[in-house]
């Protein structure tokens, strides 16, 4: 229940997805080289990739509490 002022979070909120390629391939050089060798040969990869995002306004209770219950877009 929302009472006396109303306060909010501004935020992005991010889908992302797995690079399955990137994964696969991470996972081959652990397998052939060890952890920290593949690290090194491979470190600037990203496993995951922004698929789309949105700025919104998040009611603070909502944001903090256990469930997001109302985000607002800030724009289309």
């Amino acid at each position: 229940m929302h009472v006396g002022a109303s306060f909010f979070c501004r935020g992005e909120i991010g889908q992302m997805v797995v690079d399955l390629k990137v994964v696969q391939r991470q996972a081959g050089l652990e397998m052939e080289f060890g952890g920290r060798i593949a690290g090194a040969l491979d470190p600037d990869e990203e496993l995951a990739v922004e698929v789309r995002s949105r700025k919104a306004l998040v009611c603070s209770d909502c944001a903090l509490g256990e469930r997001m219950l109302l985000a607002v877009p800030l724009e289309e």
